[in-house]
């Protein structure tokens, strides 16, 4: 955090400011509990004005609604453009699945976090493609493993940072390594659900 003075603080306006404090966010909740991410202190590590986070977002809470918006597009783009990773924890998906859960647990209305469906299919698309789901399944089947994709994905999040000594690397390589069996499977599944119907 750099020294500015209030009159450089009060400068910055705009896109560029709420970039600032989007970014102050995504910082600090890497390093510091999501309670403690108070106006002053995102205000103080983006080196803006505490009011421009109630000039440019309305509250604390909007701003940390749109770094949590901001943290999906990361998450999308990492997926796009890292097709190699497999059952890897995406950076991004590991601090969205975090601020979400502790938004909503702190009483957040959980469809003020809903994101836009055009997302969630990307998501899904790109996460079922990454972990080599056959994309001729039906929809049905689709939805469903990406379900049980996310319930992976959010033990890595939440399980494991809880819980270290049960949820050690080697167990979550064996439940990536079982995830990748049960994904060659699921055709079969479908068919014998009779779930192949497009």
């Amino acid at each position: 955090m750099s020294g500015a003075t209030e009159s450089e603080k009060h400068r910055i306006r705009g896109e560029e400011a709420r970039g600032l404090l989007v970014d102050a966010v995504l910082t600090l909740a890497e390093t510091h509990p999501f309670q403690e991410l108070t106006a002053r202190r995102i205000a103080g590590h983006a080196n803006v004005d505490p009011n421009a986070i109630f000039r440019q977002f309305g509250s604390v809470e909007d701003l940390l609604i749109a770094a949590v918006r901001h943290l999906e597009a990361q998450a999308i783009d990492h997926l796009e453009h890292d097709v190699d990773a497999g059952f890897t924890l995406i950076r991004s998906a590991d601090l969205y699945l975090r601020l979400t859960s502790w938004l909503i647990l702190s009483g957040v209305a959980p469809t003020r976090l809903a994101t836009d469906l055009r997302f969630i299919d990307a998501a899904q698309r790109l996460t079922l493609e990454r972990i080599g789901v056959d994309p001729t399944l039906s929809p049905r089947m689709q939805r469903a493993m990406f379900t049980i994709a996310l319930s992976f994905i959010q033990a890595q999040a939440l399980l494991t940072p809880t819980q270290p000594e049960v949820f050690t690397a080697a167990v979550l390589e064996d439940a990536a390594v079982l995830m990748a069996k049960f994904v060659e499977q699921v055709p079969g599944f479908a068919d014998d659900l009779g779930w192949n119907a497009r």
